[in-house]
């Protein structure tokens, strides 16, 4: 009995004991409950207490966006560039008249007769041509190519037009100014039967000048082009051939080849009568710029009595020495 009461006792003051502490706990299948608490924890976790009441959950942040990378294909090599071809450079605004340089009159003649021969093979003879007289129509047998005189026998013709023709040209380089591709200075050669003259100044003036040829007949020319072409003239292609009949009025033919530029060099070795003489100078004076020389081949001088008359003090008639049969005429220097 005594050892019942003591056990009771000893249960009750370990009980008593487990009161002041204030927890309590019971062993429940390995593991420990707390009355307090009222969790369950493993046999060797003991809860912590805390004074401090538990704060409310933070909300998780944000993760950033992660940018994908897209899965890296073969790209075919890009095209190389297309070779732009370079700009042209613009064109001077002011060209030289004259292609060929010359040191004295001595030199252009030369150069003149060597050209003459060059582009005609020698004086053309019996040519056939139409020319149409005051009166009537005829065929004739026409010659050429015979102006500029010889430096030896290979190349002599009947005319000796060379020393007055360097001499001229010579005084006319000096007045002549550089020249703009949109207002071209103008040349012109009437009667140019085989056209060898015209090959000529293609080839003594640059391409800024415009070369026209006038003839009734411009068959004999045509026909002669793939000659004179492979002999090198011609090389810029600034020449047009246009029909004229010197007896008719060619005042209209004339305005609208010149389309409001200006001849500065003309040679009239068409049909060498007194009205057509006459007649040609008061045709193509409107159309003459402030420097010119006007030349008039094959006309002794009662053929030139008609023109002479007609002149008056703007211009100045020239007669070479060395062929009584050239003249020329240029406007009067400035007193």
């Amino acid at each position: 009995m005594f050892r019942v009461l003591g056990g009771v006792v000893a249960s009750a003051i370990l009980f008593a004991a487990g009161l002041m502490v204030g927890q309590s706990y019971c062993r429940f299948q390995g593991g420990v409950f707390s009355a307090d608490a009222r969790e369950f924890v493993g046999m060797n976790e003991v809860p912590e207490r805390s004074n401090t009441r538990a704060r409310p959950a933070e909300a998780p942040a944000e993760v950033p966006e992660v940018a994908v990378t897209p899965e890296l294909t073969e790209l075919e090599p890009p095209e190389p560039p297309e070779e732009q071809e370079p700009e042209p450079e613009p064109e001077p605004e002011q060209e030289p008249v004259f292609a060929f340089h010359w040191p004295d009159s001595s030199r252009l003649r030369r150069w003149l007769i060597e050209h003459e021969f060059q582009y005609s093979g020698g004086e053309a003879i019996n040519v056939p041509c139409k020319r149409e007289k005051l009166n009537a129509k005829d065929k004739l047998l026409c010659k050429g190519s015979d102006r500029m005189g010889g430096i030896d026998s290979k190349h002599k013709t009947r005319h000796n037009y060379g020393y007055c023709y360097a001499t001229w040209l010579d005084a006319l380089r000096s007045k002549v100014p550089a020249a703009s591709r949109s207002n071209p200075p103008l040349v012109a050669e009437v009667g140019i039967l085989k056209g060898s003259g015209l090959a000529m100044w293609s080839t003594l003036f640059t391409s800024v000048v415009q070369i026209h040829g006038f003839d009734l007949d411009l068959s004999n020319t045509r026909n002669n082009m793939p000659f004179m072409k492979e002999k090198g003239a011609f090389p810029n292609e600034n020449f047009k051939l246009h029909t004229m009949n010197q007896v008719h009025d060619n005042a209209a033919l004339i305005g609208a080849v010149a389309d409001g530029k200006k001849f500065f060099f003309v040679v009239d070795d068409g049909m060498h009568t007194r009205e057509t003489i006459a007649k040609g100078f008061e045709t193509f004076k409107p159309y003459l710029a402030s420097e010119f020389l006007y030349v008039v081949e094959d006309a002794k001088t009662d053929r030139m009595a008609s023109l002479t008359k007609r002149l008056d003090d703007e211009f100045e008639l020239h007669h070479c020495e060395s062929d009584q049969e050239l003249w020329a005429i240029t406007r009067k220097a400035a007193a």
